[in-house]
């Protein structure tokens, strides 16, 4: 216990004991990371920046790829379930078209209160925008990198 109190006092003593260097460290230290892993700073960024809605991709990827795997099941039964494979395909959909629909009727009222709470509030907005530039800078570095 004495361990964790002294490390604990250490850092804090440490960074409000030099308050003209630890931000300068900080700085550069995040700097690094942006240099050295563009694609995960690229990925928070952005997904800072477009809210909630960065999530549809990956749900209609998931989404288009249970209709593919339980069309594809059907083929395990042929002949035993009656109709044809298109019959079959537009039947799939349309069972799964409310589940889809309802998951972007969630992710357009959590985008509209994203919106919402970043224009209500300028910090916000100004975090956002940093968010898309600090983006855009870890792309131009993903692009240099190939």
């Amino acid at each position: 216990m004495e361990a964790i109190k002294s490390i604990v006092h250490f850092s804090f003593s440490d960074i409000f004991g030099h308050p003209s260097q630890w931000p300068i460290q900080a700085f550069d230290a995040a700097c690094v990371f942006v240099i050295h892993h563009p694609h995960v700073v690229h990925i928070v960024s952005f997904s800072v920046f477009f809210g909630p809605i960065i999530t549809l991709l990956p749900l209609l990827l998931i989404h288009e790829l249970v209709i593919a795997l339980l069309f594809n099941l059907t083929f395990l039964t042929h002949g035993l379930i009656p109709g044809s494979a298109d019959a079959h395909y537009s039947y799939l959909r349309k069972i799964l078209l409310n589940a889809r629909e309802t998951v972007f009727a969630y992710v357009d009222s959590t985008g509209s209160t994203y919106n919402k709470w970043t224009m209500d509030y300028a910090p916000l907005a100004v975090l956002r925008l940093a968010a898309l530039a600090l983006g855009c800078y870890a792309l131009y570095e993903i692009r240099g990198l190939q």
